[in-house]
């Protein structure tokens, strides 16, 4: 067998296996409700996302405290752009954090709520504020220690100098 009969096979191969579903895993969604809103912040700060992640199985949920959004850097990515025409993109600090091995179990029923302070990624980002409307776009995914259960959320919030404050559904 040549060498392209070969990559022809094993194409088949995992071709089959994955339109049979012997590949692929399947993940709980619904399980988890995740929110997030936008906080004035301090004039230090500037804006603050506050999130929101509740159980709402009959069963504990386990975590590691870096999967969530105010664990660690990379547990949640933010874009933020001016709010003009040109949507001009706020630049963002490399930021490495360490993740923890740390383990969060979160009960049925329970909500556990953290904040990020946005110029702790976006140093220029009060400065933008200023200038224009800010554009705050969040993309997060849960996912359990097991990966089972998995849920994505996706939020943007626009802000301006002058409406800062509570946005969105904060508490």
């Amino acid at each position: 067998m040549d060498s392209k009969s070969k990559k022809l096979t094993l194409f088949a191969i995992l071709a089959a296996l994955f339109a049979t579903g012997c590949a692929t895993f399947k993940k709980e969604t619904g399980s988890i409700f995740i929110d997030a809103c936008v906080l004035r912040g301090t004039a230090e700060s500037g804006p603050t996302i506050r999130t929101t992640i509740s159980n709402r199985t009959k069963r504990p949920i386990e975590t590691y405290m870096s999967s969530l959004p105010w664990g660690s850097s990379s547990a949640a990515r933010f874009m933020v752009f001016l709010d003009t025409w040109g949507f001009e993109r706020v630049e963002a600090r490399p930021y490495v954090d360490d993740p923890s091995p740390k383990r969060v179990l979160l009960q049925p029923g329970e909500t556990m709520v953290g904040s990020i302070e946005l110029s702790s990624r976006f140093p220029r980002i009060k400065h933008a504020l200023a200038d224009a409307p800010l554009g705050i776009y969040m993309k997060y995914e849960f996912t359990d220690i097991e990966e089972t259960i998995s849920e994505l959320m996706r939020k943007t919030f626009f802000i301006t100098k002058d409406a800062l404050g509570d946005v969105g559904r904060c508490k």
